[in-house]
């Protein structure tokens, strides 16, 4: 039986209940999700902001070099310019909608520490070694460039690795983990909520998309660092909760008009939590996460008629692995092909992506896997 990981953390890391295996569409938005966003990272990102990956690698002067974008680069940004499509933007999203519609499969079977346990042991060691590998490498390159900024500190660490980097402060070490953190509150959210009330009831997720939404309001003016991460969170976390609603939808806790119904309501949420937490009003935010809404709509109804391939299969089971090892890792190997080594671009951020594939690879076998077999303890 395949497993379905939930990128953030649920959509990469959640396996799929054995009463729902012949679930395959969320197996494969999650694989072609991450393959996705690591592309963004590697084939746009690094070319369009490069003074922000040079905050990233911890090397603000570092020269990039004067080659040419690859060809990925040239379509991906004419694509864009054309349809405002994000592969990045459009694949988080993705993993987000995952999360909601799979962890109430996780907690009908557990109750909220059970639960809470379960998750720790899933995400938490492939993500240590994952920024353990990140840091490594980034002393490694603070040992060979002068220009580097990099210090290992072990209390950043340790907080960037239990994700409550924003209630103790600091900087990432890796930033794509922003997903983790927002994966975290849903978790504890989630628990502590259904502990008292059953996600079967008919108005369970309005109250917390009311709530969220209230929290908004009430701190639209904050400046607090952690409440400008819980306000601007509440955003994502009401996204989660259009996924539950299709869960709900699967399991005859609510029927198609009822669930129509609360899913406009929650959009209308939605506007203005992105109001309140988007003042700058990202068009091309609100379109790529519509998007998504609509490709998860699409392929949950046309579920039975979608089939697993081999390179699906291979990408969902790498996902979670993929998604938090291949940024600082695939932007260092680019950066130094470039510069030292003087590669063509489409060299070196093909030797990223490939490297970066086989890194997850690694990961996967050794250390995700066994954490999968670890969390079904509870």
């Amino acid at each position: 039986m395949s497993t379905i990981s939930l990128a953030p953390a649920e959509a990469l890391c959640q396996p799929i209940p054995k009463s729902t295996s012949k679930i395959a569409f969320a197996q494969i938005l999650r694989g072609y999700a991450a393959l996705l966003v690591c592309i963004n990272h590697l084939f746009l990102v690094y070319w369009n902001s490069q003074a922000v990956v040079g905050e990233f690698i911890k090397e603000p002067l570092f020269q990039f070099g004067q080659a040419d974008p690859n060809f990925l680069h040239q379509f991906a940004t004419l694509l864009f310019n054309y349809t405002k499509f994000a592969p990045g933007y459009f694949g988080v999203s993705l993993f987000f909608l995952i999360s909601g519609f799979v962890i109430p499969f996780s907690l009908e079977k557990r109750n909220g520490i059970g639960f809470m346990l379960n998750r720790i042991l899933r995400i938490l060691p492939t993500l240590v070694v994952a920024l353990a590998i990140d840091s490594f490498i980034l002393s490694l390159c603070s040992l060979w460039s002068a220009s580097s900024t990099y210090h290992f500190n072990l209390q950043q660490f340790i907080i960037n690795c239990v994700l409550l980097r924003p209630f103790f402060g600091g900087t990432f070490i890796d930033p794509v983990t922003w997903s983790l953190e927002i994966e975290l509150l849903f978790y504890i959210l989630m628990a502590s909520w259904f502990y008292f009330v059953p996600l079967k009831k008919q108005y369970s997720l309005l109250v917390i998309a009311f709530t969220l939404t209230a929290f908004s309001l009430v701190f639209s003016h904050a400046t607090q660092p952690l409440l400008l991460f819980l306000k601007s969170a509440t955003f994502y976390l009401v996204f989660m909760l259009l996924g539950c609603q299709f869960y709900k939808l699967l399991k005859n806790y609510a029927n198609l008009k009822i669930m129509l119904w609360q899913t406009a309501v929650m959009f209308i949420c939605l506007f203005l939590q992105f109001k309140l937490s988007f003042p700058e009003a990202n068009f091309v935010l609100a379109l790529n996460y519509l998007l998504a809404y609509g490709v998860f709509t699409i392929t949950f109804l046309m579920n039975e008629q979608l089939k697993e391939t081999k390179f699906s299969i291979f990408f969902s089971n790498i996902s979670y692995s993929l998604y938090i090892s291949h940024q600082i890792v695939g932007y260092i190997i680019i950066s130094y092909l470039i510069s030292f080594f003087h590669c063509p671009a489409w060299v070196a951020c093909s030797t990223a992506f490939l490297t970066t594939i086989a890194l997850s690879t690694v990961v996967n076998k050794w250390v995700e896997q066994p954490s999968i077999k670890w969390s079904k303890l509870f």
